[in-house]
């Protein structure tokens, strides 16, 4: 072999890879300081930015727990009832209680439509497309967002026109900010509501509150009264002994169940007095985003500095 082939096979030849042992990234880490550094503080002004520009809100919160009267026989009258006229209930139905009711009440477009009458609540909540002065709605400033629809119509997705908000807006919003917690050992629920306004906040929950109970008890109520003027009309026409009982005892139940939705007492949930708010600022919080800023900003100057090739220093 030539001194040009053992050239070409010398370089040619691949250079082994060497492992980076934890002195070594401590090593090399320790001579970039600087760049982890740099990572860090840009990090922490971004997110003093965004500290200074972000919307704090206050988080309202309503406990409630089960009406004690509906426990039991109550719960289960409407798919006795049913199965007696012979409609079809499906499975597990009959176990279904007013509170389970009116838990999946709350975020539905009922609920949203007749909150949406309240023209002083849709102004708090979308406090950004009201103006007072002109007592009317306006379209918000999209700001650094207003290439987004050209971005929409670019790549063929749908460009919706701005409207005043409306009940689907109202719904939406319920949907995306209100949090049901349930205890899986307490039959106290909590539901929560995260608001610029703490006394906003409070005013949704209690009044959503207020609207799904009245639309469960009032439900219930002419349910109870149809079934009541069925069994009143088909009760004297049974001639067998064991249907007339089961008959009458229905009759019975619908009777207590129409007392009980009508009288003037919450009927499905039993709020802890009313809706409260904290006292001070909930989210964001300015410790969690500085320390999330503060690791995102040391895990990406570490990524930096092991996976760049710095030039020799030979």
């Amino acid at each position: 072999m030539n001194e040009i082939d053992r050239t070409i096979s010398y370089e040619a030849r691949p250079e082994p890879i060497r492992e980076i042992g934890l002195t070594d990234l401590l090593w090399l880490l320790l001579r970039r300081w600087f760049v982890v550094a740099a990572f860090i503080v840009l990090s922490l002004a971004a997110a003093v930015v965004y500290l200074k520009t972000a919307t704090y809100k206050y988080t309202a919160e309503l406990k409630v727990t089960p009406v004690q009267e509906e426990s039991g026989t109550l719960a289960r009258n409407l798919g006795n009832l049913a199965t007696i006229a012979g409609l079809n209930v499906p499975r597990g139905a009959q176990t279904v209680s007013p509170f389970m009711l009116y838990l999946e009440s709350i975020k539905t477009q009922e609920v949203a439509d007749a909150l949406s009458a309240d023209q002083t609540l849709m102004h708090s909540l979308f406090s950004t497309e009201w103006d007072p002065e002109t007592a009317s709605w306006k379209e918000p400033k999209r700001g650094f967002l207003a290439p987004a629809a050209t971005i929409r119509r670019l790549v063929g997705a749908p460009v919706y026109p701005w409207h005043a908000p409306n009940a689907s807006d109202l719904r939406t919003l319920i949907q995306r900010e209100v949090r049901i917690n349930e205890e899986p050992r307490s039959s106290v629920v909590t539901i929560t509501f995260n608001n610029a306004d703490p006394s906003t906040a409070v005013n949704l929950l209690q009044k959503m509150h207020d609207v799904a109970d009245s639309k469960l008890r009032q439900r219930t109520l002419e349910r109870a009264s149809n079934y009541i003027a069925y069994l009143q009309r088909i009760l004297p026409t049974t001639t067998i002994g064991e249907y007339r009982q089961a008959l009458a005892q229905a009759l019975a139940d619908q009777e207590k169940l129409k007392m009980m939705a009508s009288a003037n007492n919450p009927f499905a949930a039993a709020p802890f007095g009313h809706a409260v708010a904290s006292d001070r600022a909930t989210t964001p919080s300015p410790l969690r985003v500085l320390g999330i800023a503060v690791l995102v900003g040391l895990l990406s100057g570490i990524l930096l500095v092991v996976n760049l090739r710095w030039p020799s220093r030979r």
